[in-house]
């Protein structure tokens, strides 16, 4: 009799740990294929940092690299943790090494969003990708053309796919990324087709790219040249495939901040869109970005995709404005820089 009578709080304990179980299993599928954010063709560029076990801007560094698979190029550029960043959404400057943790303390952004939000900002170029690791040895991010080789050897060759490729695929517990699965699994194999001399290596402390600032407290800080940046690695960062449609931009500025128009246009002419003019709107919008075409057929243009998937854009429903001169204006508003 006590048998039966446990019987059914057996059957329950036992649905309910299949069901745990269940969503456990969905929440981390999910987790672990996410959305897709490339398409492992165009071009894409990523930050990446390493946190020091300790808080040491000194010690520290961020990587950007960027690839066009179909072009066979790439480039990797180390940044010291003590250069200044343009953060944004108000947060003004701060060394890089401390921009991840500052946007931990955002619940609105994150990390992540905030590390990869101020690396565009202050670069000039259209960054989708973060990858941040915990204290991790060894690290995925190399400080040297040496470690670069050793790394592109390891974990992208044949040798590779059997000693580092669940390494990088899986970026263990200890690695935040906006990257899915797929869109790992894309990259590695984009740089495994890469050879070693098709990616640059640019090591910005050995670089006129920075000039060293002393602090008011006595520390030193790196201010970027973006000037010199642009002449330097610019040409790296244009997709092919944008730069070939030769259509003309306009970007106006609605989000009632000054130079937003200057800072997007910069990102947009780094990708090999032809900004040709940058104005203040005359009202602000609240959108973050529409679109007007002075052409219905650019609807399935490349940059018009591009500029939807990237910054959300829509497009706009009033009319254009006659006097407006480029193929497809855009209007950046208040939540662009919410």
């Amino acid at each position: 009799m006590r048998n039966k009578r446990q019987s059914p709080l057996i059957s329950v304990f036992i649905i309910f740990t299949i069901a745990v179980f269940l969503i456990l299993l969905s929440v981390s599928l999910i987790r672990l294929f996410g959305k897709s954010i490339w398409d492992g063709k165009r071009r894409i560029t990523l930050v990446m940092q390493n946190l020091p076990q300790q808080d040491d801007i000194l010690s520290d560094y961020l990587g950007i690299f960027t690839i066009e698979p179909e072009k066979k190029n790439a480039l990797y550029i180390l940044i010291p943790g003590n250069t200044l960043l343009d953060v944004p959404y108000g947060y003004k400057k701060f060394p890089s090494a401390s921009v991840y943790r500052l946007g931990e303390l955002d619940q609105k952004r994150g990390g992540g969003k905030l590390l990869a939000k101020s690396t565009e900002i202050s670069f000039g170029y259209s960054t989708e990708g973060f990858m941040v690791e915990y204290k991790k040895t060894p690290s995925l991010i190399p400080k040297s053309q040496e470690e670069l080789r050793e790394l592109k050897s390891k974990y992208f060759s044949l040798f590779g796919l059997f000693s580092g490729f669940s390494d990088l695929l899986a970026w263990r517990g200890n690695t935040v990324t906006n990257f899915s699965f797929v869109d790992r699994f894309r990259l590695w194999r984009a740089i495994g087709r890469l050879r070693l001399d098709q990616i640059r290596f640019l090591n910005l402390s050995n670089s006129p790219i920075l000039k060293m600032e002393k602090q008011v407290d006595g520390s030193e800080v790196y201010e970027l040249d973006k000037d010199n940046l642009d002449l330097t690695v610019a040409d790296n960062f244009q997709d092919s495939s944008i730069r070939q449609e030769r259509i003309t931009v306009e970007i106006a500025n609605a989000t009632g901040q000054e130079k937003m128009a200057a800072a997007y246009g910069r990102i947009l002419e780094n990708m090999g869109i032809h900004v040709i003019v940058k104005s203040t709107a005359v009202y602000e919008q609240k959108e973050e970005c529409l679109l007007y075409l002075g052409d219905e057929s650019l609807k399935n243009n490349i940059i018009v995709k591009r500029l939807e998937e990237i910054y959300r854009c829509r497009m706009g429903s009033d009319k254009r404005d006659k006097a407006d001169r480029s193929d497809i204006k855009a209007v950046i508003g208040e939540g662009f820089i919410k």
